[in-house]
């Protein structure tokens, strides 16, 4: 992968105004419970959520959930899983907290004043509310069962333009907001202080769909995990149109965050709709690539650009239009093994208030029993400096760290965004940029389970030795002894590459210039076969069986100086790990192997 589209998936066009393509406005938006603010929340009563022996057992609560009653059974081998986990959930009904706290109302401060109480309960030790439920209002004609409502915060614009609002006629008192879950995960604390939960919606309106939700969690979390999935992440990128200032601002950023950031244990794959990147894919086929690569599996797959809640961008080519990728593609998505996370660095994908009971892109991910374990996505119109330290902060907290769960990596995410900045971006960004950053906390919702794990490879490591003796260098052409050993994986079998960097293109590629004087499909065919090289690092490639933990190989360093890879991945039916280490081929030892 190279610095350019590389740079831009982790820094989303920081400086690239207007953030999004924003969806027609032309229907009204009837699910906002707030719109006009009701009189304030008067609880009912004072007495316990539940019986005297639940309400005692639930001193132990870290996961609430909060589904309309016709919904619990869906949810019920879910929560026994979380229980199974260690976890002590706690499930209410949404019809009795209104009864109790709203007057039968449809009110989400009803909800949040059970998610308040317990959380007073357990004493702190609550960390997880999970919404089972669509946000709209419902139609009693379809016999439609109670919704989950959400809150409306209102709407910043952004580069001194009014804010947008796609789904409400000008005017309407529910215009200019945006539907956020955040409040059910801000508590009052000490001295006014908020305490963060980790919250995330199932956006279902059947219990067919809760129990393919339910299903598609627990068999990620259990089941076996063939293929290299673990160690994939897949990338996919829309045009942007950067002025010469951004563009070196996001060249002088991508070797740091390319190849420091993102650990070699990963293989990354990279599908960018630019012409004038190696890595653009033909444009005629991008749905059906996305399709195809999702349908590999991944641990984390991210796209970036421009959106609206119905698709993802388009981009041009000899006068045509081609989408890279639909609401229609995320619900025909089909992932046997390795069903990712799913991050949205854009706009509108992640609305979960559409009216006339459309659904946006990241419902219909999350949703697809065959989809992505979960998705993270913008309810509006998003701001891209912003998207650019979300982005970099995953990596982070993600890739690197390694987050137990999603929600509480999403937790760290937005308190890294809160500490980072970009000095030169900030220079052109109009906003307030504490402002900004406190409205993409709510911006961005989690859909699927917060206590959901993610499969990361486990820890293996690398040791060379070459034929001088040394385990950092390699003299072009000589041997260098390879042994990977795996403790937590000690048996599977072991694919080990030497591979250049990330930022290295090895075949000689096409250029765009030349692909103008050509005719339209033979420019299209191009692209696949420049994609095809650019994507390829691997140099050499061996396989061998683990035995009690240890695998060893030789492998020959090629004539081509330069910085290379050694990279090791254990697969088996029950885990997988991974490991890297650098080596830097030359006639004189200069450089050292590392890993992270």
């Amino acid at each position: 992968m190279s610095v350019r589209p590389f740079s831009f998936l982790l820094l989303a066009g920081a400086l690239a105004f207007p953030a999004c393509a924003p969806a027609p406005a032309r229907h009204r938006n009837p699910a906002d419970p707030e719109a006009p603010t009701p009189a304030a929340l008067r609880p009912v009563d004072n007495a316990p959520l539940a019986d005297a022996a639940t309400w005692e057992r639930w001193k132990s609560a870290d996961y609430i959930a909060l589904a309309p009653r016709a919904f619990i059974p869906a949810l019920a081998p879910l929560v026994a899983h979380r229980e199974a986990q260690g976890h002590v959930v706690a499930t209410l009904a949404v019809e009795d907290l209104f009864t109790r706290f709203s007057s039968g109302k449809a009110d989400s401060r009803a909800l949040r004043e059970a998610v308040g109480r317990l959380a007073k309960q357990s004493d702190g030790k609550l960390r997880f509310v999970l919404l089972v439920g669509d946000a709209r209002q419902p139609d009693p004609d379809e016999g439609e069962v109670a919704s989950v409502p959400t809150f409306y915060e209102p709407k910043l614009g952004y580069e001194n333009e009014p804010p947008v609002e796609p789904f409400a006629f000008p005017g309407d008192p529910r215009a200019l907001k945006y539907p956020t879950d955040r409040p059910y995960g801000m508590l009052d604390g000490p001295a006014g202080a908020k305490s963060p939960l980790a919250v995330g919606r199932v956006p279902a309106r059947t219990a067919s769909e809760v129990a393919g939700f339910v299903q598609k969690t627990i068999a990620y979390e259990t089941g076996r995990s063939p293929g290299v999935w673990p160690r994939r992440l897949a990338l996919f990128a829309g045009p942007a149109n950067f002025g010469p200032v951004a563009d070196r601002l996001i060249e002088s950023t991508a070797f740091h965050l390319l190849e420091d950031e993102v650990s070699y244990d990963y293989d990354i794959d990279v599908t960018f709709a630019k012409i004038e990147s190696p890595y653009a894919y033909r444009f005629d086929r991008l749905r059906d690539k996305l399709v195809a690569d999702l349908g590999q599996g991944a641990l984390i797959a991210a796209y970036v650009g421009h959106g609206s809640y119905w698709s993802f961008d388009d981009v041009s080519f000899r006068d045509k239009w081609y989408d890279i990728g639909t609401s229609e593609d995320a619900a025909r998505l089909r992932i046997p093994s390795g069903k990712p996370f799913f991050l949205s660095f854009t706009c509108n994908t992640g609305a979960f208030d559409l009216p006339e009971g459309r659904r946006s892109i990241a419902e219909l991910l999350v949703l697809n029993p065959d989809g992505p374990i979960a998705v993270f996505a913008a309810s509006r119109e998003s701001h891209p400096y912003t998207n650019a330290l979300y982005a970099a902060a995953v990596v982070e907290q993600f890739m690197s760290a390694r987050a137990p769960t999603i929600g509480e990596g999403l937790i760290a995410v937005r308190r890294e965004v809160r500490k980072s900045s970009i000095t030169l971006a900030e220079l052109l960004v109009s906003n307030d940029i504490d402002a900004l950053k406190d409205e993409h906390e709510g911006l961005y919702n989690l859909f699927g389970d917060p206590a959901s794990r993610l499969r990361y490879p486990e820890n293996a490591s690398v040791s060379l030795r070459s034929d001088d003796g040394g385990s950092t260098t390699a003299h072009p052409g000589s041997k260098v002894d390879v042994e990977v050993t795996s403790e937590k994986v000690p048996a599977g079998r072991v694919i080990l590459t030497l591979e250049t960097l990330r930022s290295a293109i090895r075949a000689k590629l096409v250029s765009p210039a030349a692909m103008e004087g050509m005719r339209a499909d033979t420019a299209l065919a191009t692209m696949a076969e420049n994609h095809k090289k650019a994507i390829d690092k691997i140099v050499v490639r061996r396989e061998a069986d683990l035995v009690a933990g240890k695998a060893k190989f030789q492998i020959t360093m090629p004539r081509e100086q330069g910085k290379y890879v050694i990279k090791a991945f254990v697969g088996a039916p029950d885990g997988a790990a991974a490991a890297h280490a650098r080596i830097e081929v030359a006639r004189a030892a200069t450089a050292g192997a590392k890993s992270r």
